[in-house]
């Protein structure tokens, strides 16, 4: 999984769908690994994909309403992230999936602060 995260936040999709579909074969019910390979597909533009994936993670995190606007975008012909607030024009359209990937570790647990592991 954090190779395949690696591999998204450096933008080499086609070695993070390895990767990340690799850790679901090893944990079909991975919503994080999940996550991130519908993620990924819609970067490799693989949309049914994509919806495919976020479908088996609204599965088994039924209450996960971030998850039901993915896919809601998704199938409008969106980006997966993209946030709309009510007030603010179509130009003023943010895309969350450039943020950091942090890991929490026993570590970073301690000193109650994840490591970045891009940027």
């Amino acid at each position: 999984f954090q190779l395949g995260l690696l591999h998204y936040g450096a933008g080499d999709y086609k070695n993070a769908e390895t990767a990340l579909s690799q850790a679901v074969r090893l944990a079909n019910e991975y919503a994080n690994a999940r996550y991130f390979l519908g993620l990924t597909y819609w970067r490799l533009e693989r949309t049914n994909e994509s919806i495919a994936e976020f479908e088996k993670v609204l599965e088994t995190n039924p209450e996960n309403n971030e998850v039901r606007a993915i896919i809601s975008n998704l199938r409008a012909g969106n980006a997966p992230l993209t946030v709309f607030a009510s007030s603010t024009p179509a130009a003023d359209i943010q895309e969350r999936d450039s943020l950091p990937i942090t890991e929490v570790t026993p570590e970073s647990q301690e000193n109650g602060r994840p490591e970045q592991l891009s940027e």
